[in-house]
């Protein structure tokens, strides 16, 4: 999905930030009036979805999350978290059930696939194995997809040096990809689904490998990020770094049902 998958938005600027705070680099790129899709941020009907071995991946599936609302989606290995959160950012069709962006009908299932590019500039997705491009730096890499969002040349020159320094990249966001280590990947990753202001955040254990304080600065980001009426979700089986903090609300999938 991470070549392929561009999109554009997010929230408002938060007031009461305060000059000093960890998140102190994001100001420039929160700001601007959200503009919700609705009360809620996403919604799904039955959605179900089977492995290639014919085994039940998704059992009917119904969910909604309200516009600013932060949610955590935890279950065991294997539980369907990874491939909920890639048929909700339209990486993957699922076999049956609706998909509402807003108030908007994403897909029915079965059916044919509408034209996704102008819903899918509302969501900014972390899968559990992105793709990057080994070849090009960090830098070149966020370039590539804040330009592919339709991001203005000045714009996209503030956005990724302020998120290039907030994911930790202030030294090595001139060096090659292939040269980063994992949690580094991760990071850049996490920077390219940042890099467009998302009104809908679907995130697979997006503290993975992080050291604590690199958590909790994202924790912050997402209580400002919430602020402006982006909706998140974060997928863990374990949800207990600080990144989990804000979490208004905890889904938990065993087996593929939604419990």
């Amino acid at each position: 999905m991470g070549r392929a998958f561009f999109t554009a938005r997010w929230g408002r600027r938060a007031a009461a930030y305060s000059p000093t705070s960890p998140g102190t680099l994001i100001r420039v790129i929160l700001r601007g009036q959200v503009d919700p899709l609705s009360q809620w941020a996403i919604r799904t009907f039955g959605l179900s979805k089977r492995a290639p071995s014919g085994a039940p991946a998704l059992r009917s599936i119904s969910l909604a999350v309200a516009a600013g609302e932060v949610c955590t989606l935890t279950g065991p290995p294997g539980s369907g978290k990874s491939t909920l959160l890639r048929i909700l950012a339209t990486a993957v069709r699922a076999d049956s059930g609706s998909l509402y962006l807003g108030e908007e009908l994403v897909s029915t299932f079965p059916g044919q696939r509408p034209s996704l590019s102008r819903l899918r500039r509302h969501i900014g997705f972390l899968p559990e194995e992105p793709g990057l491009f080994a070849e090009l730096t960090g830098e070149e890499h966020l370039w590539l997809y804040a330009r592919a969002y339709g991001l203005a040349r000045a714009e996209t020159r503030r956005r990724v040096q302020i998120l290039l320094d907030w994911a930790w990249f202030k030294q090595v966001g001139r060096q090659r990809i292939s040269t980063y280590s994992y949690p580094e990947r991760r990071r850049l990753a996490l920077a390219q689904a940042l890099v467009h202001r998302p009104r809908l955040l679907l995130l697979d254990d997006p503290g993975r490998g992080q050291p604590d304080p690199f958590r909790r600065e994202l924790g912050h980001l997402l209580v400002q990020m919430a602020g402006g009426g982006t909706a998140a979700i974060l997928a863990a089986v374990q949800p207990d770094g600080p990144e989990f903090d804000p979490c208004h609300r905890q889904l938990r999938i065993e087996g593929g049902r939604l419990l």
